[in-house]
């Protein structure tokens, strides 16, 4: 999947359009949001190894791509 097919999938997460700098706190990032990304991970990405603790650790969108290995 490219960047901007992601960044799709984030925005139909999120319900609203995200940049890479957008904060994750204004985007009511909790744990259903995480659940969500794990859903995504394990049907686009499933050789992708991202611990769910690591989910926790982003600070925005940017830091979410580069769990997901897009720099």
């Amino acid at each position: 999947m490219d960047k901007k097919k992601f960044l799709a999938s984030l925005n139909k997460i999120f319900e609203r359009k995200v940049s890479e700098s957008t904060p994750l706190n204004t985007l009511n990032f909790d744990s259903l949001k995480i659940l969500d990304l794990i859903a995504l991970k394990e049907s686009k990405f499933k050789n992708s190894k991202i611990n769910p603790e690591d989910y926790i650790k982003c600070i925005n969108v940017k830091d979410i791509l580069n769990l997901f290995g897009y720099k």
